[in-house]
């Protein structure tokens, strides 16, 4: 009897935590790439629509988007820095064109 007690109490309090929890949500993101490659220049030209659902419950005032292939434009980003910390002087003494960004 002890035991059907104390197994009945452990369905209560997981039932009880169950209902507790917040609904889930998943954020909804729909992308539309458009890219021409330009193989004579070594060159990319593109567009990127992007459309950003919220699904969450709480108000977004601002999203941050990191443009990583930026860190590539010279050799006075913290890219660059990281690479010449860790001994990697290849990036720092290479050629403008060797390198990319997005302007």
């Amino acid at each position: 009897m002890h035991r059907l007690l104390l197994l009945f109490g452990w369905c209560l309090l997981l039932q009880s935590s169950l209902f507790a929890q917040s609904n889930y949500w998943q954020q909804e993101v729909h992308y539309t790439i458009d890219v021409n490659l330009n193989d004579k220049d070594h060159t990319l030209d593109g567009m990127l629509k992007l459309q950003y659902i919220n699904h969450s419950p709480d108000t977004l005032h601002f999203i941050w988007f990191h443009i990583w292939p930026n860190a590539y434009k010279n050799d006075r980003t913290a890219f660059s820095d990281q690479l010449l910390e860790n001994g990697r002087k290849d990036f720092y003494f290479s050629d403008k064109e060797q390198r990319g960004y997005i302007n």
